[in-house]
């Protein structure tokens, strides 16, 4: 049992010395629970520097929506990311003789060009321009009927928000998704589309690792302290009980 408990203590205290060496290499460590899976790949425009590794900068991309004589037929695609997910409904966009279609572009923004969202909130992947324009003429094309817009999202999003000029922003009336990696929202006009969230605790840049490696190696021993106390309470009773067996013996 003493064994036992000498070889659990020596674990943990290796653990906490690992980790406050890897967090002071500048390392990211998750915790244990965390499990082994690994989180799909989100493609940034400007990542967080825990993600600059093998990221893939989007590019802009478009959709061609066709026009017949009541208007655009019905369609949904994706930008080139698959990042972005577009409905629209048929009679969307009205005639525009000779134009036989109307063009969607796709434009991934990075949110810090932008003004920032309110309410405490804070940007959840890229911002996305969207543009609608006729072709051939490239005149812009109305929309005049809600469209269904959806982002994909590196954290789970709490609203999706609008900006026709990248300068003030509205919630979007959500569209039920089951995915936790979707938000979606009704569309009614171009402009800028944005996931937000409560702000996710993720180390920055200009964190101080020592004190980071100071925090988890304090968290570490109160662990450690803990495990050995629960440990400890059990040994040492099954020791008291033993004793006047052994003394009445003697």
């Amino acid at each position: 049992m003493r064994r036992d408990l000498r070889v659990g203590i020596v674990l943990a205290v290796a653990y906490a010395v690992l980790a406050a060496v890897y967090v002071r290499v500048g390392g990211n460590p998750r915790p244990l629970f965390d499990g082994f899976a690994p989180v799909p790949p989100y493609n940034w425009v400007n990542p967080p520097p825990e993600f600059r590794a093998g990221n893939v900068v989007p590019r802009p991309s478009s959709l061609d929506v066709p026009l017949g004589p009541d208007g655009s037929v019905a369609t949904s695609g994706s930008s080139g990311d698959g990042q972005v997910i577009l409905t629209f409904p048929a009679g969307a966009f009205p005639v525009h003789p000779p134009d036989v279609r109307v063009v969607v572009r796709m434009a991934p923004v990075d949110p810090a060009e932008l003004a920032p969202p309110g309410g405490g909130l804070a940007p959840d992947g890229n911002a996305y321009r969207l543009d609608f324009a006729y072709n051939p003429s490239g005149d812009p094309a109305p929309l005049t009927a809600e469209a269904d817009v959806y982002l994909v999202v590196p954290e789970p999003a709490q609203t999706l928000q609008f900006s026709a000029d990248g300068r003030e922003w509205v919630s979007l009336a959500l569209r039920q998704v089951p995915d936790p990696t979707q938000i979606g929202g009704a569309l009614e006009a171009p402009g800028y589309v944005l996931a937000v969230a409560p702000p996710v605790g993720r180390p920055s840049a200009t964190a101080d690792p020592e004190s980071e490696a100071s925090r988890l190696a304090r968290t570490a021993a109160v662990t450690v302290g803990l495990a050995a106390a629960l440990a400890g309470v059990p040994l040492g009773w099954r020791m008291a009980r033993r004793r006047p067996a052994d003394g009445g013996g003697a």
